[in-house]
């Protein structure tokens, strides 16, 4: 391994050095440290939005979204070691998938339309659309195509067009020697780390609204677990993330596509569907958390294993709230034993 250090110039020690010195920044700038933290949450949590159904469980639908998340983390990593050319490669990768995943589920047939791009195939519905296709589409749904005639949000992509000038190394300041300070190695400069927060919410904040018009249910703030429990089957948001969302689109947007929702016929039937479910009672509400507790019983460690995870995570909850729990361990325990998960597998 020390041939092959003494052969980079930009080496893994350099890079945590780098890493250091970034994480030294963050915590004297706190609202930066924060600001990355929203916006990272926030999209992951877009993931919640996307149906997911027995017909398309296992098609790929979801895989440009879930790829898109990857190149953001992919993108932080490049970007705390100093990598910064490649930390906005992997964010224009981010942002082409993320309008991929809209693309391709806008009309509800991704498990379908996806898969020759999925299988990487030699067809032209195989090839990687460009992004004037994809705008042609996306435009061909209502709630895009009125957003975008009232707030421009095409702009807002072309505005972005940058990364593809690291993508191509346009020049030195798209170069490995991004930067003003930029040594023959990686070092953290602060200006051009900015530079990349920036552009890394402008991303997550594009991809995030396109994703938010073609699923405009995700501004609806409802009380779900009255009427399915804590293992929601339908795309939607618990209210703490509504209210992230907003945050990060902003309440201009977010507040336009709440309005699209009171008209949009998706949204309002599966909210008709909802609201006319029984409530759950509270034994149904507690039987649904026992046969999910079951379950992962059953797929991880044995019961023991699981005790110690639930008792350390509700430690500090309240006494009405641990009794309850202490009650379902208690029924978990003796069912562990009949059914021979009670010791731990490894």
């Amino acid at each position: 391994m020390e041939q092959v250090n003494n052969t980079l110039i930009f080496s893994p020690m350099r890079s945590q050095e780098t890493w250091s010195k970034t994480l030294e920044y963050l915590n004297l700038h706190g609202e930066l440290l924060t600001e990355y933290e929203d916006l990272t949450w926030a999209y992951r949590d877009v993931g919640r939005m996307i149906p997911t159904t027995v017909e398309n469980f296992w098609s790929g639908h979801f895989f440009s979204y879930s790829e898109s998340v990857d190149e953001l983390q992919v993108s932080t990593n490049l970007a705390f070691s100093g990598f910064y050319k490649q930390a906005f490669v992997s964010l224009r990768s981010a942002l082409e998938l993320g309008l991929m995943s809209v693309y391709y589920n806008l009309n509800d047939d991704g498990h379908n339309v996806i898969q020759s791009w999925l299988k990487a195939e030699t067809s032209y519905d195989a090839h990687t659309p460009n992004s004037k296709r994809i705008w042609k589409i996306l435009l061909s749904n209502e709630n895009i195509k009125h957003f975008d005639q009232k707030y421009s949000i095409q702009e807002s992509f072309k505005e972005l067009g940058f990364l593809s000038d690291f993508v191509h190394s346009k020049g030195y300041k798209h170069s490995n020697y991004v930067g003003k300070r930029k040594s023959n190695y990686q070092v953290f400069e602060s200006e051009i780390f900015k530079r990349w927060l920036n552009a890394y919410g402008k991303v997550i904040k594009l991809i995030t609204t396109l994703h938010m018009l073609k699923y405009p249910v995700s501004t609806i703030r409802y009380d779900w677990y009255e009427k399915v429990g804590f293992d929601n089957p339908f795309p939607v948001c618990d209210p703490y993330i509504v209210n992230r969302l907003e945050n990060t689109i902003g309440s201009l947007y977010f507040n336009e596509i709440a309005r699209l929702a009171e008209r949009d016929k998706e949204t309002q039937n599966l909210m008709a569907y909802i609201n006319q479910m029984p409530y759950l009672t509270e034994s149904e509400q507690e039987e649904k958390i026992l046969q999910y507790d079951k379950t992962m019983i059953e797929c991880s460690n044995g019961f023991e294993v699981w005790k110690e995870s639930e008792l350390k995570l509700y430690a500090s909850a309240c006494d009405e709230e641990q009794l309850k729990v202490a009650k379902r361990i208690a029924k978990l325990e003796i069912w562990a034993r009949e059914q021979g998960y009670y010791e731990p597998k490894l």
